[in-house]
């Protein structure tokens, strides 16, 4: 009952891989190896990672508030007549 695992190296691996994955009828992994101090080109993207609603911690609760303060202050990049933004 385990998984079938696929290493790709390469884009031409991944590319590879990924095929083989989807065509497989068992549960499959690519498992590519990636260098944490290497910079990946920038997306002009910003990834919404709220702080958790739930904790012990003080700080976190303090974290979330904040969080939530300047969540209604983001500003939609897409907005039309009929609607005020698009999301």
């Amino acid at each position: 009952m385990g998984a079938d695992v696929l290493t790709a190296t390469t884009i031409e691996r991944f590319e590879t891989a990924l095929r083989q994955a989807r065509a497989s009828s068992k549960l499959t992994v690519v498992q590519v190896h990636t260098d944490p101090l290497v910079e990946a080109p920038s997306s002009e993207g910003w990834w919404d990672v709220p702080v958790a609603e739930v904790s012990a911690l003080d700080s976190t609760h303090s974290a979330r508030a904040a969080y939530e303060r300047h969540k209604r202050d983001q500003k939609p990049y897409l907005a039309t007549p009929e609607k005020e933004s698009i999301q």
